[in-house]
C-alpha cells in the first residue's frame, strides 16, 4: 500500500470516525495478503465489485465506498478514493 493511500484513509477516518475501524481492518488484510485474482479477493471481501479497471469495496455495512486500483500481478493496491455511500452515488451519476 502506498503512503498516499494510507494518508487518504487516515484523513477520511478523521472526518468519518465510524469508518476508522473497518478501514484499518481492510488495510491490515490487504497488507498481509497477496491476492492474485479478483476471485481470491472476493473470497476475503464478499462486498467488492469491479467497475472498469477499479475495484470498489463496500465498507462498514455499505456506508462507505473504497475505490482501489489492484495490480494482481504485482500484488499491489493503490487507493484512488474513499467516499460515503451518498458521495459515491453522486460521483457515479455525474460520470454517466
Amino acid at each position: 500500500m502506498d503512503v498516499r493511500g494510507v494518508i487518504l484513509l487516515e484523513n477520511f477516518s478523521q472526518i468519518h470516525p465510524r469508518a476508522k475501524r473497518p478501514l484499518k481492518r481492510w488495510l491490515d488484510i490487504m497488507r498481509s495478503s497477496e491476492f492474485r485474482s479478483f476471485a481470491e479477493l472476493r473470497r476475503t471481501f464478499g462486498s467488492v465489485d469491479c467497475v472498469g479497471d477499479l475495484t470498489v469495496f463496500n465498507i462498514s455495512g455499505n456506508h462507505f465506498r473504497l475505490v482501489v486500483l489492484v495490480n494482481y500481478i504485482a500484488s499491489e493496491a493503490s487507493v484512488w478514493g474513499v467516499y460515503t455511500h451518498d458521495e459515491y452515488t453522486k460521483l457515479i451519476v455525474r460520470k454517466k
